[in-house]
C-alpha cells in the first residue's frame, strides 16, 4: 500500500481538526494551539509515539447524482498505557457515533456512526497496546465547485 503522509486525505484532515477542537480528552493535532505534545495524527502510525492516528479506510465511490461521499476512518490508538488508549477511543466513539448534521471546515456531515466496538489489535514490537475504532462518515464537500 501507499504510505499516507500527514494530511494527505482532506476528509481525514478535516475530521481530525474538528475532533481536536471539540473533544474533551484533549486530543490535539500538532498544528493546534495547546498541543505541546500532539496526541492526534492524520496519517500513518508512528513507532515510539503514543497517540491516536486517523487513517482513511477503503470506501465506496461518491453518489454521482447527489455528490454524497462515504468515508470510513480507522482511528488507531498506540499507547504504552492500555487504559489511556481505551479512554481516547471511547471518547472518539461517543463523540462521533450516531452524530448528525454538523460541519467541519470543508464538509457537511449528514451522519457518522461507529462500524464496530473498539477492537483490540494486540501489541506492537515495542510492547505498546494497539486498539482500533472504525467510524463511517456520510458527507458532502461544501466548497464551491469551479
Amino acid at each position: 500500500g501507499i504510505a499516507m503522509i500527514d494530511g494527505d486525505n482532506p476528509i481525514v484532515k478535516d475530521i481530525c481538526a474538528f475532533l481536536g477542537v471539540y473533544n474533551t480528552v484533549g486530543l490535539k493535532l500538532k498544528s493546534q494551539s495547546g498541543a505541546n505534545q500532539p496526541t492526534l495524527f492524520a496519517g500513518e502510525l508512528q513507532r515510539g509515539v503514543n497517540g491516536v492516528f486517523a487513517v482513511a479506510a477503503p470506501s465506496e465511490e461518491p453518489d454521482k447524482e447527489t455528490g454524497i461521499m462515504y468515508q470510513s476512518i480507522d482511528f488507531w490508538s498506540r499507547n504504552s498505557d492500555t487504559g489511556q488508549g481505551f479512554v481516547h477511543l471511547s471518547e472518539i466513539y461517543n463523540f462521533f457515533d450516531r452524530r448528525h448534521h454538523y460541519s467541519t471546515d470543508h464538509y457537511f456531515i449528514h451522519f457518522s456512526h461507529c462500524e464496530a466496538q473498539i477492537e483490540d489489535m494486540d501489541k506492537d514490537s515495542e510492547g505498546a497496546k494497539l486498539l482500533k475504532l472504525s467510524v463511517r462518515f456520510i458527507l458532502n464537500n461544501t466548497q464551491a465547485i469551479s
